[in-house]
């Protein structure tokens, strides 16, 4: 079948008519940029404008739940922002999406609740929210760049506000103490012949605190 037959197809078996078939199968063709090819024999297509076409299928469906697995796979960056941009979508119309990937900061501003298994048993599940709120990792977190980042180090290991640093190739990572205050460090640093060029506050990396979770157990 061509790309466009393959999703009409699939819309006559759930009813739709051949307008609204063909209305709906243009509409997610040009979301996902490949209505050029819709007359192509599926097997004719790359993997990752077939992955689209899957995706396509799966979506134009009136669906209350929709299970994807590793649904970004062979996408191009833009494909997968296109990807998100669709599911966020479906989600404030109140469907439910369950997505397994291993990329889930590709998801981070869709998941709600997250399942994190390990050797086929769950480990953990819970809110995204409390999820990061509990985990050290994203807990009172900065970058800083400074005019000397070995001296900036030296000198925030010293104050009673710092849980931990550690050293990247242009910038200092610091975690700060449930007490610690972010303004009063940056005080301190500039007493001591410091220039703060840059103050970044270090976002949650879903990838990153899953694999932190995973170690742990």
């Amino acid at each position: 079948m061509s790309v466009v037959n393959n999703l009409r197809f699939f819309l006559f078996l759930r009813g739709k008519s051949a307008k609204e078939a063909d209305t709906k199968s243009n509409d997610i063709l040009r979301d996902f940029e490949i209505i050029h090819d819709k007359n192509k024999f599926i097997s004719n297509l790359s993997l990752g404008t077939k992955r689209k076409v899957d995706l396509c299928r799966a979506l134009i469906s009136d669906f209350k739940i929709l299970l994807l697995d590793e649904p970004s796979s062979f996408l191009d960056n833009k494909s997968k922002k296109t990807l998100v941009k669709i599911l966020c979508k479906h989600k404030e119309e109140g469907k439910s999406i369950i997505i397994v990937s291993h990329h889930a900061s590709l998801y981070s501003n869709l998941i709600d609740d997250i399942i994190i298994m390990k050797d086929g048993k769950i480990i953990k599940y819970q809110s995204v929210e409390n999820l990061i709120k509990n985990t050290k990792e994203f807990k009172n977190a900065f970058i800083l760049k400074t005019s000397n980042r070995l001296l900036a180090d030296e000198i925030l290991q010293t104050l009673p506000g710092i849980e931990n640093t550690y050293l990247s190739q242009k910038s200092v990572h610091v975690y700060l103490k449930e007490d610690g205050d972010i303004s009063s460090i940056i005080n301190t640093l500039g007493n001591r012949g410091l220039k703060i060029k840059k103050i970044i506050s270090k976002e949650p990396n879903l990838d990153k605190l899953i694999g932190e979770v995973i170690n742990a157990h």
